[in-house]
């Protein structure tokens, strides 16, 4: 659970924590998006976008 992750950034820190990732994520676009995040997708077994 990391909610306090509201930018790519912030998010890379979680998704490089864990070898299977079932990733919940939503919200308003921020600039850049999901840029800087490409290299940690493999990680990402299930994403569910809300």
């Amino acid at each position: 659970n990391d909610s306090k992750a509201t930018n790519a950034d912030a998010a890379s820190k979680a998704l490089g924590s864990y070898p299977r990732i079932f990733w919940i994520a939503g919200g308003k676009a921020k600039d850049g998006g999901l840029s800087g995040l490409e290299g940690l997708m493999d990680r990402v077994r299930h994403a569910y976008l809300i």
